[in-house]
């Protein structure tokens, strides 16, 4: 199912990238900022379903949140893209930075947690592990801090797109749409979580943050 979805997804993006480049054809920028959006989606695609450590990474579990998140994070790309075209918004300088800064800092923060799971980064998180190893809890890198910091780079990755690319319908609906469902994930995750590890994983909550790094004491 995973394959079928993650290859309509890569359909349709170059489809509508190539149909917008057509009908708008005197769009400034318009191929570098397609080529941008590929590389983008390429990128987004190897690193959560090709970098995970389990095994049948690429197949159905069950796990609805991943499929859910993973669809809404390329619609709210869509958006990006057709305000992109057809609003045609001039750039601002100072939003293409801070848009910039936000992107890139999500890409730091995302690899640091992916570094940091090692082993166990995994995309799947209903049902048994899928994970060749056992089972540890991750309390170091960006974890003594947060409990879910690759999520909160999602949401990072793509508020920072869209302000790069003054982006603002994108913006709400990233907001809207977007930050909820990674917190819906989020806590479908510790859920299962919480019956893996029971008292542990309930004392390691106490003292870290949700998404935002509120409790910074060591």
């Amino acid at each position: 199912m995973i394959k079928y979805f993650l290859t309509g997804i890569v359909v349709l993006l170059i489809g509508l990238l190539y149909f917008l480049n057509t009908a708008y054809p005197n769009i400034k920028g318009s191929l570098l900022f397609s080529v941008f959006v590929i590389l983008v989606a390429s990128v987004k695609i190897w690193e959560s379903f090709f970098t995970s450590k389990e095994k049948d990474a690429r197949k159905y579990h069950g796990d609805w949140t991943l499929i859910l998140t993973a669809l809404l994070y390329f619609v709210a790309g869509i958006v990006i893209v057709l305000e992109f075209f057809i609003i045609n918004r001039k750039l601002n300088l100072y939003f293409v930075i801070i848009g910039s800064a936000i992107f890139l800092s999500a890409i730091l923060l995302r690899r640091w947690g992916i570094k940091t799971l090692g082993n166990q980064w995994a995309i799947h998180v209903a049902g048994p592990s899928k994970l060749n190893n056992e089972l540890t809890l991750i309390t170091t890198g960006p974890y003594k801090y947060v409990r879910h910091p690759i999520y909160l780079s999602y949401i990072l990755d793509l508020m920072g797109l869209a302000v790069a690319f003054s982006a603002f319908y994108a913006l709400f609906f990233v907001i809207i749409i977007n930050v909820p469902s990674y917190i819906l994930r989020s806590l479908f995750e510790e859920k299962s979580t919480l019956k893996h590890f029971g008292r542990q994983y309930s004392e390691y909550k106490n003292r870290t943050s949700f998404m935002i790094p509120l409790k910074l004491k060591s």
